[in-house]
């Protein structure tokens, strides 16, 4: 067993919005200069529509891990706990709980270091000696190898 730390994301700080915003975001934001060119018809709104690109999957990837790292450097995430596990998916599955909250049972391993009153979910982070990771609906990301990993190929 190592020891994890388990830091949520803090929505109700009002610094660092944008940031936010674009890492809980799933989509790129569409170019102001499309919008500002075709904006007169709901026929040129098909049009930008149509001719939107998807952003490289990569390049998505790599904004969602620096927007991470960034928050986590500038506070924008809560120290919550710090638990023993043998995983980074063992801490999700004993932060979350549908019977009741997490935080109110009596867990062995767990030291709080905030109140928390949410379970944990999407884009919250877990570090320990071999990275850190950004909770994400398929897995796991290592925020800093930019890595997907997913419950079939842990880490």
């Amino acid at each position: 067993m190592q020891t994890f730390q388990l830091y949520h994301l803090n929505h109700s700080d009002i610094t660092h919005v944008e940031l936010k915003k674009r890492l809980l975001s799933s989509n790129r934001p569409l170019d102001e200069s499309i919008v500002k060119t075709y904006s007169n018809s709901r026929q040129h709104e098909l049009h930008i529509r149509d001719n939107f690109s998807e952003v490289d999957k990569h390049d998505f990837l790599k904004e969602k891990c620096h927007i991470a790292r960034t928050l986590l450097d500038k506070d924008g995430y809560i120290y919550v706990a710090d638990l023993k596990a043998n995983n980074v998916f063992e801490v999700i599955t004993r932060t979350n709980s549908i019977n009741g909250y997490w935080f109110m049972k009596k867990l062995k391993n767990v030291v709080f270091k905030a109140l928390s009153e949410r379970d944990t979910r999407s884009y919250d982070v877990i570090t320990c000696d071999e990275g850190r990771f950004l909770v994400n609906g398929v897995g796991v990301i290592d925020i800093d190898k930019e890595v997907i990993f997913n419950v079939n190929n842990e880490p």
